[in-house]
């Protein structure tokens, strides 16, 4: 049913919105498009001609690439500044045309040996690790109860609250999509996610994920260095959200107080807090308490 339903919404996609295809080389830079490319060729071909227009032509480019970057950066970088001044200065090396090396292969290997070599140490990883014998687990039961049952109004406010400012995975249709169609979207969806509580299962469609290497070190050059990051189906997402808050409603009384890593509202500022809070009580005023 899951695959049929990813089949069903990308026929329907591919239906009602064109493909554009927008043609990128490797060495193009961010502001680079289709006027500016056809201004240069322009350009080439007056030079090469010798006509009395190349001035006029070669003006044109920089005019044309001027205004690319002023638009790039007011659309993509200038409200970076404030709120993220981390990916501002990244931007800026991009436009700039800065680039830190992230990988350094061996030259002789193509791009699909790397890829390739890449993909089986990522694989290889996983497949090491024995399979799950639920028999084998001292503490599973079947359940005595009947699995919970998710309601479609749940469904629909979880598919309202889709960021679409994340990523989400290639043969996805478009996650904006996804946001507006909720309400039809949660009526299918709600039964399969009722028929995989009730069967123990979890589909296989949604088990795939497009990885992304990330260097531990600049360069990387084995792929021991690289830490993959992985990108799963939005819906697959919406489904493990309500999972992930069943857990830990079940846990949340037997975790640590001091555990503050993947703790909703917490972070790593209050595990500082809570380790100078600490470290005061135990050495400035040994057995009083902080109020």
């Amino acid at each position: 049913m899951t695959a049929n339903l990813h089949q069903l919404l990308d026929t329907k996609y591919r239906q009602y919105f064109d493909l554009i295809t927008v043609k990128r080389r490797p060495n193009d830079k961010p502001w680079m498009n289709d006027a500016i490319r056809r201004a240069i060729t322009q350009r080439n071909i007056s030079y090469t001609r010798g006509d009395d227009s190349f001035r006029s032509v070669r003006n044109k480019v920089q005019r044309e690439i001027s205004s690319a970057k002023k638009s790039l950066y007011s659309r993509k970088v200038e409200h970076l500044k404030h709120s993220e001044p981390g990916k501002w200065h990244q931007q800026i090396r991009h436009l700039a045309g800065l680039k830190k090396q992230s990988l350094s292969f061996p030259a002789d290997k193509s791009d699909l040996e790397i890829a390739n070599e890449i993909n089986a140490h990522f694989s290889r990883i996983c497949s090491a690790l024995p399979s799950l014998d639920l028999a084998s687990l001292p503490d599973y039961l079947p359940a005595p109860t009947p699995p919970p049952i998710i309601e479609r109004q749940k469904v629909f406010e979880c598919l309202q609250k889709v960021n679409v400012s994340k990523a989400g995975h290639p043969n996805d249709c478009p996650t904006r999509l996804i946001k507006e169609f909720a309400y039809e979207l949660s009526e299918p969806l709600t039964h399969i996610f009722n028929c995989c509580l009730k069967n123990g299962c979890f589909p296989h469609i949604w088990k795939n994920a497009s990885v992304c290497p990330v260097p531990k070190v600049r360069p990387a050059t084995t792929p021991d260095q690289l830490r993959p990051i992985s990108i799963t189906s939005v819906l697959a997402r919406v489904f493990e959200g309500f999972l992930a808050r069943w857990i830990i409603e079940d846990v949340h009384h037997a975790i640590d107080p001091q555990q503050f890593g993947n703790m909703p509202g917490t972070s790593i500022c209050h595990y500082l807090i809570s380790l100078l809070d600490n470290a005061h009580r135990g050495i400035d005023r040994p057995g009083k308490e902080l109020n």
